[in-house]
This record gives structure tokens, C-alpha cells and sequence, in this order.
């Protein structure tokens, strides 16, 4: 099943250490759905990034062993796993809560759960 959705990380905030947005509570707003088409970070290039890590590197804000790094400032990322974790290559803004943990569920689940849009 192929989704059409594609979420804007931060809403209107986008991807930024600087809009004290909580990125932890948007996160569980939405479902996200294996599959969908992708969360697409806006931020400025020449301030942050983003980057793909492991849950061990989430928790400690470690990017310097990154899945996938991320740096045009305008990225839309596949969700391709139940789980996948977001931080800024920023070791501050990530010590400060832009960063993003994406929990997803299977995409069978969205006949069930999902509005249409």
C-alpha cells in the first residue's frame, strides 16, 4: 500500500532550534503509517541539519555515527520503519529538544485509524 501522506515537521515552526517548538508533542499528534510518503524537514542549512540515528544516539544526541544525514534545508524523508529517530547534527539544539522520535505503525492500520483526507 502506497500512502500519499507527507507531514511538515514542526508545522509552521519547521525544523529549527531557535522556535522553542515541542517536537515531542507534534510527534504524537498524527499517525504516522509505514509507508507514507515522508516527513518533510524545512530548516536553514547554514544553522542545523538533519540527521537519522539509532535510538542510542537519540537519547544521547550523538551524530557523529549518522544512518543518513540530511543538509538542503528542504528534505522529505520516507517512513520506512515502526521507529525511526531525528536530531540536529547541532549538539545544542539537540540538547535543547530539536530532535524527533517518529514511532509508526504498520500500514495495514489505516483503514482502520486513518481519516481520509
Amino acid at each position: 500500500m502506497v500512502n500519499a501522506f507527507v507531514w511538515n515537521v514542526g508545522d509552521d515552526a519547521g525544523w529549527s532550534g531557535q522556535a522553542q517548538f515541542d517536537y515531542t508533542h507534534w510527534a504524537v499528534r498524527p499517525m504516522f503509517l509505514v509507508g507514507d510518503d515522508g516527513l518533510r524537514f524545512v530548516y536553514n542549512p547554514d544553522i542545523t541539519n538533519v540527521v537519522e540515528v539509532t535510538y542510542c544516539a537519540f537519547k544521547s544526541c550523538d551524530a557523529t555515527s549518522p544512518l543518513v544525514s540530511y543538509n538542503t534545508g528542504d528534505d522529505t524523508v520516507p517512513i520506512t520503519k515502526l521507529h525511526q529517530y531525528f536530531i540536529s547534527g547541532n549538539p545544542d539544539d539537540c540538547n535543547n529538544g530539536l530532535k524527533l522520535d517518529i514511532p509508526a505503525y504498520n500500514s495495514s492500520y489505516a483503514r482502520f485509524w486513518r481519516p481520509t483526507r
